[in-house]
């Protein structure tokens, strides 16, 4: 008999009717096994929590100093300086007469209007923070759009000066 009776205790733990069985003390159902598992898994959770608190812990340790020198290695990009003065080029075009005058005023103009637009770009802040590498290599193509610049300017200029020669020369004659 306390076999059969041992079954039955045991087939009430472990079946689900338990819980729907009305006992008229708090609390309204009696439910051991369901404690233990609870119990169970509050500690499974906290080991877990704390297993990746300290992983979480020891890599921030390791990457928090390469962090702080990406962070340290950005800058913005800061205000352009003009390189390109177009004041020393105006009156190289009079030394032409016709087309060759209406085509140095277009080249020139050409010029003004790239070196503008570059000088442009450079004047807009960017939204973020760049790393210097960065801004050293957008200054440094800046600076070379600005030595094309200038050569084609010097190119010009050259061209008008043996233009001024070979007319001096045709009015001496």
């Amino acid at each position: 008999m306390k076999n059969i009776l041992t079954i039955v205790v045991l087939l009430f733990m472990i079946s689900a009717i338990k819980a729907q069985i009305p006992i008229p003390v708090k609390p309204t159902y009696v439910d051991p096994g369901n404690r233990i598992a609870v119990k169970a898994e509050v500690r499974a959770a906290d080991k877990l929590q704390s297993a990746k608190n300290q992983t979480r812990n020891a890599w921030y340790l390791k990457v928090e100093p390469t962090t702080q020198m990406v962070e340290e290695g950005k800058t913005i990009l800061g205000k352009p300086v003009k390189y390109v003065y177009f004041e020393k080029y105006d009156n190289m075009c009079e030394a032409f007469i016709g087309k060759e005058e209406e085509l140095c005023e277009e080249k020139l103009k050409y010029l003004k209007q790239s070196h503008d637009l570059v000088f442009d770009l450079l004047s807009i802040e960017p939204l973020y923070r760049m790393r210097k590498g960065v801004k050293d290599l957008i200054w440094e193509k800046y600076a070379s759009i600005s030595k094309i610049i200038i050569r084609e300017l010097e190119k010009i200029k050259l061209e008008s000066e043996k233009e001024k020669k070979k007319r001096i020369l045709q009015y001496l004659d």
